[in-house]
């Protein structure tokens, strides 16, 4: 398992090295509000059917899954922007788990802004928490296929 993480940390920074770039060009930083929305607010409003927290723009960025055993294991990303501002403050990654066509999603993980340190501190906690669930692997595998794509999405665009 500690193979499998490092990978993941590994792919995590080749793709935030990419993303550094666009949040270079601006002084956006993750909030504290923003970060707590990501992980427990959206979940609450999309299963509520409320509406978009006001201020905010959500945009999807892309879904990519593996298959195991009939099982679909994998994230989707969305990127969380302030209202008139072109780069996300934050990024939403959310683990989806699809048996037989129904979606059963179990984590809302927050990728903030390269300077928000201690908010990077809370996402590696909650990684570090879902390290000792059974399917553990199946999803630090899923994760790191996902933010592959998305790193190859971002250097095309």
């Amino acid at each position: 398992m500690k193979k499998i993480t490092s990978i993941l940390a590994a792919f995590l920074l080749i793709f935030l090295s990419g993303a550094a770039r666009l949040y270079a060009q601006t002084t956006i930083t993750t909030t504290e509000e923003e970060y707590n929305y990501i992980t427990k607010g959206y979940k609450v409003q999309f299963e509520s059917g409320l509406d978009m927290k006001k201020g905010y723009i959500l945009k999807d960025m892309g879904e990519w899954n593996l298959k195991y055993d009939n099982v679909s294991r994998g994230f989707a990303f969305k990127g969380l922007y302030r209202e008139n501002d072109t780069v996300p403050c934050a990024i939403m990654a959310i683990y989806q788990k699809k048996n037989n066509g129904k979606t059963s999603i179990s984590e809302y993980y927050c990728l903030p802004t390269m300077d928000a340190t201690a908010l990077w501190d809370r996402t590696m906690a909650q990684l570090n928490e879902n390290y000792n669930q059974p399917n553990a692997n199946q999803i630090y595998i899923g994760m790191i296929w996902s933010l592959m794509k998305l790193s190859a999405q971002a250097i095309v665009k």
